[in-house]
């Protein structure tokens, strides 16, 4: 028996239906997924709070299958851990996890220089990363670490996309969203950017010369550099979890801790 026109066209209906539904179903999953992932990188949420599907729910004012989904994505990133009937925890930000991350980053950096002056780096993407390193020089000086944090990322990031390995750029990817977070101890040494440009300006004349042991020697000094920073400023200013609370109060002014 074969279908009638208005069969076929109920069909339709029903499958556009279905299409438009899974389409806002994901336009509100993303939306969560933002929504969460902001705050927890904004300190909004700080480290070791606990988070439901339906505390969040009627917090963001969305349904709980949205956010269940969003809480799955955060989980898969680091950035959320499953703590039974309790919820989810916000990850914690601990000196392991600095130090477990930065020796990833350096792994994965370490290699794709290694990879990128091997097939050879273009003199445009040369001037690309200059030009990136000038305008966060730039934004340092004017104190705007948010920016600061998006150039620095999208830098090393760059040398990453040189090596041209898919595998790579996706392992990095993952990490630097989790180095999201530690980044924002920038706050209690406001010297670390400019310092930071000054390694980047020679990486980036070493990797243009096609030298590897000077790239990857300089690459080894700045990110091992930048871990031991990072290790003192959290036995200096973070001994528990509610310390976090003064750093989201110097990031909401953008203070130095010295002056408090």
């Amino acid at each position: 028996m074969g279908f009638t026109k208005k069969s076929s066209d109920i069909i339709k209906r029903s499958s556009t239906e279905e299409e438009m539904t899974l389409k806002k179903d994901t336009s509100l999953s993303d939306a969560a997924y933002s929504e969460l992932k902001r705050r927890i990188l904004s300190l909004e949420l700080m480290p070791g709070d606990i988070v439901s599907d339906f505390s969040l729910s009627q917090e963001i004012g969305m349904s709980r299958t949205p956010i269940r989904e969003a809480i799955f994505r955060l989980r898969g990133d680091g950035l959320l851990i499953e703590k039974s009937r309790r919820g989810y925890e916000v990850r914690r930000v601990t000196p392991v996890d600095v130090t477990d991350l930065f020796d990833a980053r350096e792994g994965i950096e370490r290699t794709a220089v290694e990879i990128a002056i091997r097939k050879g780096v273009s003199d445009d993407v040369i001037q690309r990363l200059s030009d990136l390193n000038k305008r966060l020089l730039a934004a340092s000086r004017a104190e705007d670490f948010d920016t600061v944090f998006d150039l620095d990322s999208e830098l090393h990031n760059e040398v990453i996309i040189a090596s041209g390995n898919a595998r790579l750029r996706e392992y990095y990817a993952s990490i630097l969203l989790q180095l999201r977070r530690m980044r924002l101890l920038t706050y209690f040494r406001k010297d670390l950017p400019e310092a930071a440009y000054h390694d980047h300006r020679r990486i980036i004349e070493a990797i243009g010369e096609g030298d590897v042991d000077e790239a990857t020697a300089v690459l080894h000094s700045h990110i091992s550099g930048t871990r031991d920073d990072y290790l003192e400023i959290m036995k200096e200013n973070i001994r528990s979890e509610s310390d976090y609370a003064v750093l989201r109060f110097l990031m909401s002014r953008n203070l130095r801790i010295a002056s408090l």
